[in-house]
């Protein structure tokens, strides 16, 4: 990907240009590619002034380490 091409997913909409928020608008297209990194995704619904973001990612759960037990706590040698 050419920096030309690239560079489009971060420049601010004509509403953002206009409005006295700060910031560059980076955040929800930098959160999106670490989604994507992840082989997840990061999408955004507005309705009715409402709006919903889904960040979604795979992952598994780790199994249950064993417990502990004193001769775990002070390990000698």
């Amino acid at each position: 990907m050419s920096f030309r091409s690239s560079s489009r997913h971060f420049t601010r909409g004509s509403a953002a240009k206009t409005s006295r928020s700060p910031g560059v608008g980076l955040g929800l297209t930098v959160s999106r590619r670490i989604a994507q990194a992840m082989k997840g995704d990061l999408t955004v619904r507005s309705n009715d002034g409402v709006t919903e973001f889904t960040f979604r990612v795979p992952f598994r759960l780790a199994e249950r380490p064993a417990p502990l037990t004193a001769k775990d706590s002070h390990p000698t040698g």
